[in-house]
């Protein structure tokens, strides 16, 4: 004869309800879910905070395989192919190129490693403000995991864990032998003294504490975050151009003060990415925008020391 009487956030509703369940539909606003349960015996309140995130689009591409990628490969235990054909193309991974790993059995804790400064705030990651998505194909069964991890380089290394490791995210294969694509959502933070700052250094762990000799086929690893659309983010050193604007062609992207580009990207009016270019480190980018639809966009720029900048730019083409 229990009686449960539910409450919900300002902003969400209760579409159906029992004494043992609740479908609740949320608005822009997070809070609490509370049951408040009566018996014979008294009351007691049970409760469940529910976090409502923006959309997350993606803003920075970290490896596609196709271009020059923004994470540099160190160690690996297993064997490494790059840019192997794709094993089978579907509707979530078309692309020709994909990276192919093949995780050594031998090894209970088999990494990958890449070096990289394109992790500006590790902070927005176990906030859920930035998350990784990454697209995956393998012959492990459903449900095998998968860890990503961000190390300061100079701090970690194999032997002593967890020194070094700001912060693990993890998730688990949905699909086998087919391309599916996953959001990988934080785990925990093995070493709190690790500055958000300071994270130079990405592990991938395949099936972690297991013998197992799995192919891991990978793409897309990317970054997702806010819509940039409208950002100035942060400044760029003085004496920068960019110029025309606005631009029909080529748009000109100089950087001062011994800075270079790292990468650039153009985003569209809903935040994705609709044209992204390998600076390859120099003082100035010459990017073709000739292909564009006329109108305003976003242009995201990394620069070699870390600086993320973004402006507004109009494009007007024939």
């Amino acid at each position: 004869n229990t009686q449960v009487e539910w409450s919900v956030p300002t902003g969400a509703s209760i579409t159906s309800s029992g004494n043992d369940f609740a479908n609740v539909t949320f608005g822009t606003g997070s809070g609490k879910v509370t049951a408040i349960i009566k018996t014979a015996c008294g009351q007691d309140t049970a409760s469940v905070f529910v976090k409502v995130e923006e959309p997350l689009v993606p803003i920075i591409i970290l490896e596609n395989f196709d271009e020059t990628a923004l994470i540099t490969r160190g160690f690996f235990t297993g064997a490494f192919i790059d840019e192997a054909q794709n094993p089978k193309k579907n509707e979530v991974n078309s692309s020709n190129l994909t990276g192919k790993y093949l995780r050594d059995a031998g090894t209970q804790y088999d990494v990958l490693t890449y070096s990289t400064n394109a992790i500006r705030d590790a902070s927005k990651f176990t906030s859920g403000d930035e998350k990784l998505s990454i697209d995956i194909y393998t012959d492990a069964p459903v449900g095998t995991t998968f860890i990503v991890q961000f190390e300061n380089s100079s701090m970690a290394n194999a032997s002593n864990y967890p020194a070094g490791r700001h912060s693990r995210y993890q998730m688990q294969t949905s699909k086998q032998n087919e391309w599916h694509r996953l959001t990988i959502p934080y785990l925990d933070r093995p070493d709190a003294s690790v500055s958000a700052a300071s994270v130079n250094q990405i592990i991938i762990l395949f099936a972690p504490n297991s013998f197992t000799g799995h192919t891991w086929y990978f793409d897309n690893f990317v970054v997702l975050g806010q819509s940039l659309t409208g950002s100035q983010g942060a400044a760029l050193p003085e004496g920068s151009k960019i110029f025309p604007v606005p631009v029909s062609d080529v748009l000109h992207i100089q950087l001062s003060q011994n800075e270079k580009v790292s990468h650039c990207y153009v985003y569209d009016a809903e935040g994705r990415i609709v044209l992204s270019e390998n600076g390859a480190n120099h003082e100035e980018l010459r990017l073709n925008v000739s292909k564009l639809s006329s109108g305003t966009y976003t242009l995201g720029i990394l620069t070699s020391s870390g600086i993320w900048a973004t402006r507004l730019i109009s494009v007007v083409t024939p």
